[in-house]
């Protein structure tokens, strides 16, 4: 029984040797063993994949200036034509009442030392009288003024007055100055004037000085 049994085995193992013999796979391994220096099967070459291109940089242009839009022009109006105030006319007055209401004439009243000043400035002047009196009155208050205490300013004369500005600089100045005319009225030259105007005053720790000498009137 045995023997049986174990040639039955035998028998198996012999049956699927021969079929696996047979098989392709091992027909296929066995030529390759036996020619080993077979070549390899021939490879599809694969497209080369193109690297991923950069993305272009980008150029920054400077911001556009947009001008504003100009309305156009519109044309010019007509300028209204001027019409000249007419002057408002005076007040007519009676002869009555004029004497009420306007002022005096000058007559017989002394000028003050504005008028006085106005006139000299509207005058010509005198080649031959201003200025030999201008010369002797500047001389004259060299003599009274030896202390330098006035600061003579201007001499002018011109055809009927002369006018003297100047400076006193000390608390008697105002009284000094009255003396220094007292003695110009003594010399000769005076007498070619009929009188004459002062006005001082205390401004800026000072006298402020004028004086206006009138000329005799020419017959």
């Amino acid at each position: 029984m045995r023997n049986f049994l174990l040639g039955a085995v035998c028998g198996a193992c012999a049956m699927a040797l021969g079929l696996y013999l047979w098989s392709p796979s091992s027909t296929e391994w066995a030529v390759a063993k036996a020619n080993p220096s077979a070549p390899e099967p021939a490879r599809i070459p694969m497209p080369a994949v193109a690297p991923p291109a950069e993305p272009a940089s980008q150029v920054q242009l400077p911001p556009q200036r947009i001008q504003p839009a100009v309305p156009p022009a519109s044309e010019p109006k007509a300028a209204a034509p001027v019409v000249p105030d007419r002057p408002t006319p005076p007040i007519l007055l009676s002869a009555e009442h004029a004497k009420v209401l306007l002022p005096p004439p000058n007559v017989g009243r002394p000028l003050s030392l504005a008028e006085l000043h106005m006139q000299l400035s509207s005058e010509s002047k005198d080649a031959n009288w201003a200025p030999d009196l201008e010369q002797s009155i500047r001389q004259a208050l060299t003599v009274g003024n030896a202390s330098a205490e006035f600061e003579i300013l201007s001499v002018e004369c011109r055809a009927t007055l002369c006018e003297v500005l100047a400076f006193g600089n000390l608390p008697s100045s105002g009284q000094r100055w009255n003396q220094v005319w007292d003695d110009i009225q003594m010399q000769s030259w005076y007498a070619g004037f009929q009188g004459n105007t002062t006005s001082s005053f205390v401004q800026n720790g000072r006298y402020t000085i004028v004086t206006i000498l009138q000329r005799v009137k020419r017959s």
